[in-house]
């Protein structure tokens, strides 16, 4: 399976809209550990589901960065868990990054990290699929649980099966 480190916040996207366990099925899910810290803090939204992600092997959690390898100024301006995935794919873990934080993608961007959000996934999941007008309501119910600009969700039903071959699991 491809692995993909994944954020918190898309994490919780997926979870809210029941796809969190479709990924999981068909992608080697890496979470940084802050990422996980993120998605366990009691009372928030699948803090059981997350928890029992290490316990049942679904997920690979990974060790926190060396410390004393500072990140570059720039990623200091990132939450922990956004930060860490970035370093992660840096040194050599996954094949992309799933990140729905606007600060983390726009670095992702400029660098040239490949990375999609989570209203890609269900064009991930289901890239042949029958029924487009299942896939566009999936997106759109994920767009409604998120904080996109509109211009977002756009580009993300305008994007060609060559543009997410890449990320096809």
């Amino acid at each position: 399976m491809k692995p993909v480190l994944m954020d918190a916040s898309s994490a919780i996207l997926l979870f809210k809209a029941r796809r969190l366990s479709d990924i999981l099925a068909r992608y080697r899910v890496l979470l940084p550990a802050s990422v996980l810290a993120e998605l366990t803090v009691s009372g928030r939204p699948g803090e059981r589901r997350f928890g029992g992600l290490v316990r049942t092997g679904c997920a690979q959690i990974l060790a926190p960065p060396d410390e004393e390898s500072a990140p570059p100024v720039v990623l200091r301006r990132l939450g922990a868990g956004e930060r860490d995935c970035i370093r992660a794919f840096l040194d050599g873990h996954g094949d992309f990054i799933l990140m729905d934080d606007g600060k983390g993608a726009g670095y992702c961007r400029r660098v040239g990290i490949p990375y999609v959000n989570a209203l890609l996934v269900p064009r991930l999941l289901e890239p042949r699929c029958p029924s487009p007008r299942r896939v566009l309501a999936d997106m759109q119910r994920i767009y409604r649980l998120g904080r996109y600009a509109p211009w977002v969700l756009s580009h993300a039903t305008r994007l060609t099966p060559r543009d997410l071959h890449r990320f096809l699991p």
